[in-house]
């Protein structure tokens, strides 16, 4: 990409790479807990389980695709870099 070329941009994973992602979680392996540390020692494993099952039963990704897509995304590239950000104009008399 140009550095001078700003591009729109929009949110869009595809179905495959969301199975994938689903497949992954359900066949996580779970490591043992570490005996009376909470986070001490990391993420507590149970909290991650069910983050985990969150993420896994729960979470709609196309419902926050769409909602992510209602604001104005581009991409452009600064230093061989590809940045991505959103532009919204801001609403009212200032």
């Amino acid at each position: 990409m140009k550095t001078d070329c700003i591009s729109p941009f929009e949110v869009d994973i595809p179905a495959e790479v969301l199975s994938d992602l689903h497949r992954r979680l359900t066949i996580t392996r779970w490591p043992h807990a570490v005996e009376d540390t909470g986070w001490d020692a990391g993420t507590e494993r149970e909290y991650l389980i069910e983050l985990v099952g969150y993420w896994r039963n729960t979470y709609d990704w196309q419902e926050h695709e769409a909602a992510l897509n209602q604001f104005a995304h581009f991409r452009t590239e600064v230093d061989e870099i590809t940045i991505h950000f959103i532009h919204e104009r801001g609403k009212g008399p200032k």
